[in-house]
C-alpha cells in the first residue's frame, strides 16, 4: 500500500514537473522579442534590411511578347524582396512630373518557418498577402498608357534622394529600371540628338545631371522599340558614361526583351 502511494506521488510529481517545463518553454517562445514594425511594416527602429526600387518607363506601349517576358521578370523581382526588405515602385511620368510613386512597403514576412508557439503563421500569411503581396502585384500590372516625354535622367536624379538609395543608407540598395533607355525631355532628347557622343552630352549637362547613386546595384530591363536609331549596345555605352561620370554608378547588367535579342544579356561595357 505504501509502495503504491509512493508511486502515485512520484507520478504526480513528474506530471507537475513536465507541466512546469512545458510552461517554461512556451513562456520563452512567447516572450522572445519579435521585430516591431512601423506603419509600412518595416522593422523598427533598425529600419529595412534592404531597399529595392523599381522604375517603370511607361512612355510607350509593349508588344504582347514583351509584356509576357516582362511579367516574369517583375514577378521574380517582387519575390526577391526579403522579409524586412522595402519595395518601392515608381513610374516614369511626363516632363511636368517626371516621377510618380505607386507602391512603398516592407515585406512583413509570410509566416513561413514561424513556430506556432511564437506566432500565428496563418495570420502572418494573410497579413502578408493583403498588405504586401497583392497590392504589389496590382502595382506591377502593365497598363497600356503612353507619354509624350521620357525624362529618365531627371527621374534618376529624384530617385537618388527620394527612394532610400542615398549612400548614407546602411541597407543594401538595388535599382531595377524597365525602359527603352531613350532619354527624351526638354533638357535632352535622343530622338533629336542621338546617342553617339555621351562625353559631349555630359559635358554640356554636367551641372544639371549630377546625382549620387554610389553603392547602388543597378540593373536594366531594356525594351527595344521600332524606329529609334540608337542600338541597344550604343544606348548602354551612352548610359554607362553618363551614369558613371555624372551619378557615380555603373549598370551591373542589361537584359534585352524579346524582339531584338530574345533571352540574351547585353554585355555591359566598363565605364
Amino acid at each position: 500500500m505504501k509502495k503504491k502511494r509512493r508511486e502515485d506521488l512520484l507520478a504526480v510529481a513528474l506530471g507537475v514537473l513536465c507541466v512546469a517545463v512545458l510552461g517554461g518553454v512556451v513562456a520563452v517562445f512567447v516572450q522572445m522579442p519579435r521585430d516591431t514594425l512601423d506603419e509600412l511594416d518595416c522593422p523598427s527602429p533598425a529600419g529595412p534590411v534592404s531597399n529595392a526600387v523599381l522604375l517603370l518607363d511607361a512612355s510607350d506601349r509593349l508588344s504582347d511578347l514583351q509584356r509576357d517576358w516582362l511579367r516574369g521578370k517583375l514577378d521574380a523581382w517582387a519575390k526577391g524582396v526579403p522579409r524586412g526588405g522595402r519595395a518601392r515602385v515608381f513610374t516614369l511620368g511626363d516632363g511636368k512630373e517626371p516621377l510618380r510613386q505607386d507602391f512603398d512597403r516592407c515585406n512583413p514576412g509570410d509566416g513561413a518557418g514561424e513556430s506556432w508557439l511564437a506566432a500565428n503563421p496563418d495570420r502572418l500569411r494573410k497579413r502578408w498577402d493583403s498588405a504586401f503581396a497583392r497590392p504589389l502585384e496590382d502595382r506591377l500590372a502593365l497598363g497600356d498608357t503612353t507619354h509624350a516625354s521620357s525624362p529618365l535622367v531627371e527621374a534618376l536624379q529624384l530617385l537618388s534622394v527620394r527612394a532610400g538609395l542615398e549612400p548614407s543608407s546602411p541597407a543594401a540598395r538595388t535599382l531595377l529600371v524597365v525602359s527603352d533607355l531613350m532619354q527624351h525631355s526638354a533638357a535632352y532628347s535622343m530622338y533629336a540628338s542621338g546617342c553617339a557622343n555621351p562625353e559631349a552630352t555630359l559635358a554640356a549637362n554636367a551641372r544639371r545631371w549630377s546625382a549620387d547613386l554610389s553603392g547602388v546595384t543597378l540593373k536594366v530591363l531594356l525594351i527595344p522599340r521600332e524606329g529609334p536609331s540608337c542600338t541597344p549596345a550604343e544606348l548602354v555605352v551612352w548610359w554607362q558614361h553618363v551614369l558613371g561620370h555624372g551619378m557615380e554608378v555603373a549598370i551591373d547588367r542589361v537584359d534585352v526583351a524579346p524582339g531584338l535579342a530574345p533571352g540574351a544579356a547585353t554585355p555591359v561595357p566598363a565605364r
